[in-house]
């Protein structure tokens, strides 16, 4: 990550801390159980993990941190796989599948973001 300026290092920070969520280390046993076997690289698995995992992690999130993941999601996905490399050597997943295509994985789940936050300001 040092070949990375200090403005990149920081998106690979946020994004990384927030995907944290879904490393073997931060997942409870309920929700390894519910998700490792799930094939995050099939949308309708990615939503389903993104529901249990994600959605109620970013929830907690304040608006101004909420903002800041997307932001960091959309400046990795935008500097290609390089970056989104980078984030991923920094997280262990628990997934018994590997990511095939980590700019697409980040693209959807930074659109199921999107759909939170609308759902939760529609709420609100």
């Amino acid at each position: 990550m040092n070949k990375f300026d200090l403005k990149t290092r920081n998106k690979i920070s946020i994004l990384t801390s927030f995907l944290s969520a879904l490393d073997e280390e931060v997942v409870s046993d309920e929700g390894y159980l519910l998700i490792n076997k799930k094939n995050v690289n099939n949308e309708n698995d990615l939503r389903f993990v993104s529901n249990i995992v994600l959605k109620p992690w970013f929830l907690e999130y304040t608006p101004d941190n909420r903002d800041k993941v997307i932001h960091s999601i959309s400046f990795i996905i935008n500097g290609g796989r390089d970056l989104a490399d980078a984030v991923f050597s920094d997280v262990n997943l628990i997934f018994d599948y590997e990511i095939e295509d980590k700019v697409l994985f980040l693209t959807r789940v930074k659109d199921l973001l999107d759909e939170y936050v609308r759902d939760n300001n529609y709420l609100n």
